[in-house]
């Protein structure tokens, strides 16, 4: 009975409704020293627990939506301003200059500089420029449908969330 009465009461949990726009604007505020046990302690629930809810819900680990979102502010700096890479790596968190390269040519198929060089600040902020791609599905399984809606419900891009909190 009691092994029933805590699965009843993880369920219900499950059930409740996480914010994720706090979830990603937590993030995004703590990019420096952000972790799964912060950010747990901040919305008042169980690490374990939170971590698959984000897994379920946004499709992607804590960890790689962390990354994620720690390099496209790297890049919103590259764009935007003269800082030193140095110091860009060191505002998200990253503490040796190779892994920060690599992550970084890793996630926008350049080297940093060479990623500066190519988004001037006269072109814009790259991050308000993603576009949505639907390349891995095939026609059968794009979920657009005819009525020009996403067909699935929990088929929203974390890439796109992001993007919002960035851009607006």
């Amino acid at each position: 009975r009691h092994h029933q009465d805590i699965l009843f009461f993880e369920n219900a949990r499950m059930e409740k409704e996480v914010p994720v726009s706090e979830i990603l604007s937590f993030i995004s505020e703590h990019l420096q020293d952000i972790s799964l046990d912060m950010l747990a302690e901040h919305l008042h629930y169980n690490k374990n627990y939170l971590s698959t809810f984000i897994q379920k819900t946004l499709g992607q680990k804590f960890h790689d939506i962390v990354k994620e979102q720690r390099f496209l502010f790297a890049a919103k700096m590259i764009v935007q301003g003269d800082l030193p890479l140095k110091e860009i790596k060191d505002l998200i968190g990253y503490h040796n200059f190779s892994h920060f390269y690599e992550n970084f040519k890793e996630l926008f198929g350049m080297t940093p500089a060479e990623y500066r060089k190519v988004h001037h600040p006269e072109t814009g902020s790259i991050i308000c420029q993603w576009e949505l791609n639907f390349g891995d599905y095939g026609s059968e399984n794009n979920p657009i449908g005819d009525n020009g809606w996403i067909d699935y419900p929990n088929f929203i891009s974390i890439h796109l969330l992001i993007a919002l909190i960035f851009c607006f």
